[in-house]
């Protein structure tokens, strides 16, 4: 069966060798992690979805510890959580995740440095071409009263 996109588990086990070790997980409560993780164990929470699209994502998490939540999306520095669970980690080598403690809000979008980047550049465009047009008109006022 397929994995469904979001699930919450009880238990991760830390691995520099997520292809190797993947087979030997019961992915329904485990994950393999590159950094050390502690989670609290117990069933798992339940995860309440209020919109999801491409590269975004908005929920709320009710765990009753310190849990994982695992997004079914490939693990990119670009996914950006607006909300207490932190940043971003990558999961089973290849998905992303983030803990939870509790009852949580939260928000994940993706927004790729590149785009962040044009963002910043295209405001910078549009504040230099007001600029301009406004010397521009500065220029026919004075232009017309001499």
């Amino acid at each position: 069966d397929p994995f469904p996109k979001l699930r919450l588990v009880t238990q991760c086990r830390l691995t520099d060798n997520p292809a190797r070790d993947l087979d030997t997980i019961d992915h329904t409560r485990e994950a393999l992690v590159e950094v050390p993780i502690e989670l609290d164990g117990g069933p798992p929470g339940t995860i309440e979805i209020h919109e999801q699209r491409p590269g975004f994502y908005s929920l709320t998490v009710h765990s009753p510890g310190r849990q994982l939540l695992v997004f079914g999306e490939s693990y990119h520095v670009g996914w950006l959580s607006h909300a207490k669970p932190g940043p971003a980690i990558r999961i089973n080598g290849d998905f992303f995740g983030m803990v939870v403690d509790g009852d949580a809000r939260v928000t994940v979008q993706f927004l790729s440095p590149g785009w962040q980047m044009g963002s910043r550049l295209m405001l910078l465009g549009q504040a230099l071409t007001a600029l301009l047009v406004a010397v521009a008109l500065a220029q026919v006022g004075w232009t017309r009263r001499t």
